[in-house]
């Protein structure tokens, strides 16, 4: 049997680890349970026994030296693997990562033979002890019982947080003090290795001295033969594992983040040259920035996390010799060399700067397999998924009869692009567009409709007269009493379902949905489903209500029924006095609907942040109701801040109107085109006259678009056309003019060398090198490894501007390593131009890797590519 250290990858299961269970693909959370290692396992699970599955199959079908028990890094696993295959008469051998077949887990999992795979440590245990031809310990209830308190002990052994330790080893410590014999259960065996791994820890063993009768049992424990054998080579075992990390995986299964895996192997390092710190140090990896002093190199990653130890180790008397930051860097140092992988196919050297930093220079042949991939996939590979979500997305959500207008921007574009990432990720994402199609307004319109003899054409009457109608209609509403109730008396004839009211209602929402699609067109933003609006959760609110009631989460107030939160001293409102339902009971009954009849798992919401509170206040209310929960369904209110006029107040026109979103995006159309037509006209583009009017939309849209994007999201930020639509720095612009360059660059290349780009990269992949030397060329091709670590980190955090900055950095790279390296060059001293001599091909190949990253990233902006500008 083999016994295996990596630190990644159950995503490549489709599987999600909680503790000791799975939430599979399909959502289903199963615990301890056995699957079969197949293909059918990607897309669900079935449920086996366990305990027949153990007892009945296990002694029949296991073959003992064809087995992998993965463990992750955790000491106290090893521990219990080895001493329990001491029990039963079992051999274990340290392997390394690259012997195994597949990613694999950092959560313990035994893979079997047959290609069953079991997860959990105390699971795997048991797996051995019932594999035995004899029973050399009990495995009864009693013994399962003190497997589970093991479980709930473990997580304090190594940070002993809160009281939560002190109240098992309080039920230990009174337990033993009658026990008779010191090992009789595989329980008895999984304790014992749990506490005897935290006493490895000096902190951890000082507090464990409190307890007087477990010291005394785990001094006789550590007597006893099977524990002292299996200790032993547990511990020669995890030396070799944690030494031996193998980041081959980063070369077959490009999806593993770099920058995740590289974390791995230093937290093992910290791990090993300071293990009285225990496992649970923080590691925290930044990519490098300044160059070191006398040198223009810059490293690629750097940590301070020499300081933090530092920190740390002045409250453990034995490590008083370590002084300084610079002292545990040059420590850490030494220790990562002793890993063989690492410095044979990562790093090209470690270097100390400061008071304590320590820069990582990553090897030129690691780069040039990252640009193989790329080139052999035609796109960069991306991080696999540990779960599919099912996810429904809120945004944009216009009201009715009337224009959308810049407010509406944020949301639009934000709830795209979240949208455009998560489906890219592979989850499963519904767009929602949860238009104001319901309310007072509506008897206000209609009345004001009847009043005036007003007909609406679905087919010609504009948004823009529904404005009009619309803002005359409230004045109205709000200076005549006897038009205000008679609005109100409409409402309640459109909610009865009146014909007439509800066929004028129907016309209104076409004239509008239509405007509507007019800005999404534009956009780029689909809605293949359709719009959804309040009007839909109107039937099922009085039932939302009543179970909400029925729950005891409903409070009467002056007449109306409310649900308090600890969010907001405001209350949700679930029915307001007069009877009438409003947002809030609405917001209700499409968390019910979404997560219980559509089985969405995760609930984001795309609006201003002035609405946070209102839907943190719905979601702690869903989660009293049952309707959510941490497991179940995760919920996040996407917030974004205000967008400004160049006074620094809210946009708008110079006659202070609101400004309607599709004059906005044709201005800054309108701006491209004038340029465009100027540099056609003075030859200055590639573009013909009939190109130029989509060239205008696709370059002027993606700046307006851009612009909104780069920064965090919550930060207000200032439209400024000017400066959005300038072709170089951090805009849109300058990233579509980037990628067009990088086209023009593989066209002029074929013109002068008479063959295809492709033909090119072909023959050389094999051959490529980078060098440090050249810093402008090792620059660009670093950055196409951070590809997975920037992916995975904006679409968990829902952060489009991560994304942004990438792109950015990727292009700015470009730049200057075309400014600093000519690709073709006069080849025979006649004006001749021709592949530079020594590098031309390499970098034909690194230009032809970056434009395919480009090419998957842009567009998860919304960001349409264009190949001439």
């Amino acid at each position: 049997m083999q016994i295996v250290n990596v630190q990644k990858l159950y995503q490549f299961l489709g599987c999600k680890f909680i503790g000791n269970s799975f939430r599979t693909k399909t959502g289903t959370r199963v615990q301890g349970v056995c699957f079969s290692f197949t293909e059918p396992f990607l897309e669900g699970s079935r449920h086996l026994n366990l305990k027949k599955q153990f007892t009945t199959e296990a002694r029949k079908d296991i073959d003992k030296f064809k087995m992998k028990i993965i463990v992750g890094p955790k000491r106290s696993d090893a521990f219990k693997f080895f001493v329990t295959a001491q029990f039963a008469n079992v051999q274990l051998k340290a392997s390394r990562t690259a012997e195994m077949p597949t990613p694999v887990f950092q959560t313990p999992s035994l893979l079997s033979k047959e290609n069953t795979l079991i997860s959990g440590s105390n699971a795997i245990c048991k797996y051995l002890i019932d594999s035995a031809k004899a029973a050399p310990l009990k495995t009864d209830k009693e013994s399962e019982n003190w497997l589970e308190w093991e479980e709930a002990l473990a997580p304090y052994t190594s940070c002993l947080m809160g009281n939560r330790g002190d109240y098992h080893l309080q039920q230990l410590d009174s337990y033993l003090k009658s026990k008779k014999e010191a090992v009789e259960s595989l329980g008895d065996v999984c304790v014992a290795c749990t506490l005897l791994s935290a006493r490895k820890n000096n902190k951890t063993k000082k507090y464990l001295q409190q307890f007087t009768a477990t010291n005394e049992w785990l001094d006789k424990i550590a007597q006893i033969s099977e524990f002292q054998k299996g200790i032993q080579q547990a511990e020669t075992a995890q030396e070799k594992l944690y030494s031996s990390f193998n980041l081959d995986n980063i070369l077959k299964y490009p999806e593993t983040p770099f920058q995740k895996t590289l974390t791995s192997i230093i937290k093992n390092a910290v791990f090993e040259a300071f293990p009285m710190l225990g496992e649970d140090v923080l590691v925290q990896i930044e990519e490098g920035s300044k160059s070191i002093k006398g040198s223009h190199v810059v490293p690629e990653y750097q940590l301070s996390i020499a300081m933090k130890i530092a920190g740390l180790l002045k409250a453990i008397p034995e490590a008083a010799p370590i002084k300084s930051p610079r002292a545990v860097a040059e420590i850490l140092t030494q220790q990562l060399k002793k890993n063989e992988y690492f410095m044979s196919v990562v790093c090209e050297k470690m270097e100390i700067t400061g008071p304590g930093f320590l820069c990582i220079y990553l090897k030129g042949s690691l780069l040039v397999d990252i640009m193989v991939q790329v080139i052999n996939s035609g796109k960069p590979q991306q991080p696999k998924l540990d779960r599919v979500s099912k996810v429904g997305v809120d945004f944009s959500s216009p009201n009715v009869a009337k224009e959308m207008h810049v407010g509406h921007l944020r949301s639009t574009i934000i709830g795209d692009t979240v949208c455009r990432i998560l489906s890219y990720r592979g989850h499963e994402v519904k767009r929602i567009n949860h238009i104001g199609d319901w309310g007072t307004q509506f008897g206000m319109l209609l009345t004001y409709l009847y009043d005036s003899n007003t007909s609406i054409d679905e087919e010609n009457t504009t948004i823009g007269e529904l404005n009009v109608i619309y803002k005359a209609a409230k004045k109205k509403f709000d200076e005549d009493e006897d038009f205000k109730t008679r609005s109100r008396q409409e409402v309640v004839r459109l909610q009865s379902g009146d014909e007439r009211a509800r066929k004028m209602w129907g016309k209104l929402i076409a004239v509008s949905e239509r405007a509507f699609n007019i800005v999404y067109d534009k956009l780029g933003v689909k809605f293949p489903d359709g719009m959804c609006g309040e009007s839909f959760y109107q039937s099922r609110i009085p039932g939302v209500v009543k179970e909400l009631t029925d729950l005891g989460l409903v409070e009467p107030h002056g007449g109306a029924k409310i649900i308090k939160t600890s969010i907001s001293k405001v209350p949700l409102f679930l029915q307001k006095s007069d009877g009438g339902f409003g947002y809030d009971s609405t917001d209700m009954a499409a968390i019910r609907y979404r997560t219980k009849e559509l089985k969405m798992d995760w609930l984001i919401y795309v609006t201003d942040l002035g609405q946070g509170n209102h839907f943190q206040s719905c979601f702690e209310a869903s989660r009293k109701a049952g309707y959510i929960s941490d497991e179940s369904c995760r919920v996040d209110h996407v917030g974004f801040g205000l967008v400004l006029g160049a006074d620094g107040k809210r946009f708008r026109s110079r006659s202070g109107e609101t400004v309607a979103l599709s004059n906005l995006l044709d201005e800054a159309k309108d701006r491209i085109k004038k340029e465009l037509e100027e540099r056609v006209a003075s030859g200055n583009t590639p573009l013909k006259l009939d190109e130029i009017d989509h060239a205008a939309s696709v370059v002027g849209f993606a700046a307006v678009k851009y612009a909104d994007l780069k920064s965090s999201k919550e930060k207000d930020y200032i439209f400024d056309y000017d400066l959005m639509l300038q072709p170089t720095g951090n805009t849109g612009v300058y990233i579509l003019y980037t990628y067009a360059r990088l086209c023009s660059i593989e066209s002029k290349v074929e013109a002068a060398t008479n063959r295809t780009v492709e033909a090119i990269v072909e023959n050389r992949k094999s051959k490529i090198v980078i060098n440090r030397c050249r810093p402008r060329e090792f620059e660009l091709a670093s950055q196409l490894i951070r590809y997975g670590d920037n992916i995975e980190r904006t679409a968990s955090t829902l952060s489009p501007h991560f994304l942004c900055a990438y792109i950015y950095e990727i292009c700015v790279a470009v730049s200057k390593f075309y400014t600093e390296h000519k690709l073709l060059v006069d080849a025979d001293g006649k004006g001749v131009k021709g592949l530079d001599v020594e590098h031309g091909e390499d970098w034909v190949c690194l230009l032809h890797a970056v434009r395919l990253t480009l090419k998957e990233l842009v567009p998860l902006l919304g960001m349409e590519l264009l190949e001439r500008i």
